[in-house]
């Protein structure tokens, strides 16, 4: 197993609002695993209603390419492996979601959710942050 992450801070406040995590089935790479988690982020965020959500991460491979194709309307291809994942995030996107490539000390929190997530094999879980 493997942890998926998801943190959501305001950025205007820089406070944590919501965090979720869950385990998730081995991928065939990290790059999957990380446009995986993504994906479900986009997901879970669209079910509960929220828009103008930037998404930040530190895989450049994959937070690179999707700022590139969002946010300057570019159709530069995708790495093969997460094509599929790609092409569901940026439909999912559409005009409500942006991305952001940030170096991976600034992404402690979530990969600590997801660390605890693939111990605790854990479903998904969203919660509020008091």
């Amino acid at each position: 197993m493997c942890g998926i992450k998801i943190s959501l801070f305001v950025l205007v406040l820089l406070t944590y609002i919501l965090k979720g995590s869950a385990s998730m089935e081995a991928t065939n790479s990290v790059l999957e695993a990380e446009a995986l988690a993504l994906r479900e982020a986009l997901i879970q965020l669209k079910r509960l209603n929220y828009r103008n959500v930037t998404f930040c991460g530190d895989s450049i491979s994959l937070y690179g390419h999707l700022e590139m194709n969002v946010s300057q309307q570019a159709k530069a291809e995708s790495p093969q492996e997460i094509q599929g994942y790609v092409q569901d995030i940026i439909t999912l996107a559409h005009d409500s979601y942006k991305f952001k490539y940030i170096n991976r000390k600034a992404n402690n929190l979530a990969d600590t959710l997801a660390r605890q997530a693939r111990i605790n094999n854990s479903p998904m879980v969203v919660s509020w942050i008091n």
